[in-house]
């Protein structure tokens, strides 16, 4: 039967389904697990394939040497950053594409329907 279970996932391209099936059946014999959680057991293991697959195509594509985690990586050989200035930076608002300033000046709501705009702009 489940050689038969292994087939139909094959055909039905879940492969990381039909790797893992024997082993989640034999789990939930074991561990008296209902049909919903070797179900989702499975399904989540398939998700996982092409989660993996991609994630090993970027770092193939990246062309780093090895994979490596953050827990792998050695912060005591770091160079001193020097801390921002943001002070100059955003002293006048951040440049626009264009070399412009953005304006800081506080937009009005939009007009609810019916309501005439005030200001010195409403006679135009």
């Amino acid at each position: 039967m489940s050689a038969d279970l292994v087939t139909l996932l094959t055909q039905l391209q879940l492969s990381g389904a039909a790797a893992v099936v024997h082993d989640w059946l034999d789990r939930a014999a074991i561990e008296e697990l209902s049909y919903a959680d070797v179900l989702q057991g499975v399904l989540e293991e398939e998700l996982a394939v092409p989660t993996a697959a991609a994630t090993e195509r970027r770092l193939r594509a990246a062309g780093f040497p090895f994979a490596a985690s953050i827990e792998q990586f050695d912060f005591r050989f770091r160079p001193p950053v020097a801390p921002p200035h943001r002070s100059a930076c955003w002293q006048h608002g951040p440049v626009l594409r264009s070399g412009h300033r953005a304006s800081r000046a506080r937009r009005s709501p939009p007009l609810s329907p019916g309501s005439k705009p005030t200001g010195s702009r409403s006679s135009r």
